[in-house]
C-alpha cells in the first residue's frame, strides 16, 4: 500500500526525473501494469527515468542504457543489451568458480591418451583471437591435438554450453559425415560458424576426441568461458528468425 501511494504521488506531480526502486515487484498484475503505462508515457514525453532493478526483462523493456552496480563500484555502464548481457556472464562466471572451487581436485593420469587436446581458440574468419563474440559474426572454433603414439584415426565432437553445464548446440565430425581423422603428430581441426546466434551470456565449449566409430571417448576438455554479447532484447539461448501475424493480418494461406 505504501509502494503505491508512493508512487502516485510521485507521478501526479510531473516530474522531470522519476527514480523508482523496484516498484514493479510488488502489488497486483493491474498495478503493476498502471506503473508500465505511466512510466512509458513519461518517456515519450523525454523525461528522464532512474529504474532501479534485479529483472533484466524489464530493464531491456524500459531503458535505453544501463548502470550496473557491483560490490560497491560501477560494474559497467553504456547501452542496455550490451550490459545486460556482461551482468548475465558474470553470474554465470560466478556459479562456475564456486562450483570449482567445491569439487576435490581430481588424481593426474599415469599415462597420456593417445590423442591429447593441446589448446582450443575461438577466433574470428581472418584468424584473428575473440576476446568478445558478437551475435551473428563469424566464428571459427580452432581444436589443436597433439598424438602421443602411433597414427590414430578418430573423429572430433564439439559441445557449446553454458557454465552450468546446459547444452546449447553439438555435433561431432562423424555426424557431418566425415571420414575419420588420421591423427599423426599436431594437428589443427576447425569447426566453422558462419553466424552464430545464440543470445548474450557467458558459454564455453567442450571438445572431445573419440575412436573412429565416435563411441570410445580419448580425450575431452573445455575451454575458458566466453562472453557471447547481443543488441537482441529477446529471452534465451538462442535467437530464432520470426515475424508476428496480429489479428485482421492478410494471411498467406
Amino acid at each position: 500500500m505504501y509502494v503505491r501511494l508512493g508512487f502516485s504521488i510521485a507521478t501526479s506531480v510531473d516530474p522531470d526525473v522519476l527514480i523508482i526502486d523496484e516498484a514493479l515487484s510488488v502489488g497486483d498484475q493491474r498495478f503493476q501494469q498502471k506503473c508500465v503505462d505511466r512510466m512509458t508515457k513519461f518517456r515519450e514525453a523525454g523525461k528522464t527515468i532512474i529504474f532501479c532493478s534485479h529483472s533484466m526483462y524489464l530493464i531491456n523493456e524500459l531503458c535505453a542504457d544501463t548502470l550496473w552496480l557491483h560490490k560497491g563500484g560501477i560494474g559497467d555502464y553504456g547501452k542496455t543489451p550490451r550490459v545486460v548481457s556482461e551482468y548475465l556472464a558474470s553470474l554465470k562466471r560466478g556459479a562456475e568458480n564456486e562450483g570449482a572451487e567445491n569439487k576435490a581436485a581430481s588424481p593426474k593420469s599415469v599415462s597420456l591418451p593417445e590423442v591429447v587436446i593441446e589448446d582450443i581458440r575461438l577466433v574470428d574468419d581472418k584468424g584473428k583471437r575473440l576476446e568478445n563474440i558478437r551475435q551473428f559474426q563469424a566464428v571459427v572454433v580452432q581444436i589443436k591435438t597433439v598424438c602421443t603414439g602411433p597414427p590414430l584415426k578418430g573423429h572430433v565432437g564439439i559441445e557449446i554450453g553454458q557454465p552450468d553445464g546446459q547444452s546449447v548446440f553439438g555435433t561431432t565430425t562423424k555426424i557431418a559425415g566425415l571420414r575419420p581423422i588420421e591423427f599423426a603428430d599436431e594437428q589443427i581441426v576447425e569447426l566453422v560458424i558462419p553466424s552464430i546466434p545464440i543470445l548474450g551470456g557467458a558459454y564455453r565449449a567442450i571438445v572431445s576426441v573419440g575412436d573412429e566409430h565416435a563411441l570410445r571417448l580419448i580425450h575431452q576438455v573445455s575451454s575458458a568461458p566466453f562472453t557471447i554479447e547481443s543488441d537482441r532484447p529477446e529471452f534465451g539461448m538462442v535467437w530464432i528468425e520470426h515475424h508476428w501475424r496480429l489479428p485482421n493480418t492478410p494471411r498467406a494461406f
